[in-house]
């Protein structure tokens, strides 16, 4: 309805999903909203039309890739998710706050897409306001999912730290979620590294590091990939 939240956030998104744009960022190509009326309640349904794309979750089961295969492509699409958070952290100062598997759309030629813009915010460390919508809409992040500072709402902290410090945590969290072939249930569960690539799990905890300031920022991820021999085929594939 008008006064829930969800839809304050939902508009949220929609502003910015049209307003940021990117190659590696679901493309917006319209939007509406329709007010529906149902006795003395209303209810608001906001309509977006983007390019056509799958949930990565569906994708990857729908592919069934395995071993060398399964980790290239995961590879790839993780540089391109890389690069939006990236893009959105040290080009535009701007926050996600949700970076994870479902945050993530797969296009018809198999491109990763960043979307679910509903928490995105302006980083400014000077500006006690800066971080409005991730303040007013992190119950809309699921707990799992929250690194520290986010779980206890200590935005003193959140503030004095580096723009990519929560999507970097997010990454890492996504990057738990391929690899495992397993939806996060609880942040605990980060720390089971059975199943990320050995190249890539110094990266991978740089990501999810306690500390918000040591967190390696995602372009640094970017240019570790001609360092890393599962991660060189970032470098390859645009090439060929």
């Amino acid at each position: 309805n008008p006064q829930d939240g969800h839809l304050a956030a939902g508009r949220n998104g929609v502003k910015r999903l049209r307003t940021v744009r990117h190659p590696n960022i679901l493309s917006f190509l319209h939007s509406t909203e329709v007010e529906s009326f149902d006795g003395s309640s209303s209810k608001v349904t906001i309509y977006i039309v983007t390019e056509p794309v799958m949930p990565l979750s569906e994708k990857i089961k729908e592919l069934s890739l395995e071993g060398t295969q399964r980790d290239e492509y995961y590879a790839w699409g993780l540089h391109q998710i890389a690069k939006a958070v990236s893009f959105l952290n040290n080009d535009c100062k701007l926050v996600h706050g949700n970076v994870c598997l479902s945050s993530v759309v797969v296009t018809q030629t198999l491109d990763w897409k960043l979307y679910a813009f509903d928490v995105l915010s302006e980083y400014d460390g000077a500006n006690a306001t800066a971080t409005g919508p991730m303040l007013q809409y992190e119950w809309l992040v699921g707990s799992q999912y929250k690194p520290t500072e986010l779980a206890k709402c200590d935005w003193a902290t959140i503030r004095k730290s580096p723009p990519w410090a929560i999507d970097s945590w997010g990454l890492g969290c996504l990057i738990y979620e391929i690899f495992s072939g397993m939806k996060l249930g609880k942040t605990e569960e980060l720390r089971n590294t059975a199943s990320i690539p050995k190249s890539l799990l110094p990266d991978y905890q740089r990501l999810l590091s306690s500390m918000p300031s040591r967190r390696l920022n995602t372009s640094k991820l970017i240019e570790n990939s001609g360092k890393c021999p599962l991660l060189c085929v970032l470098v390859v594939l645009p090439k060929v």
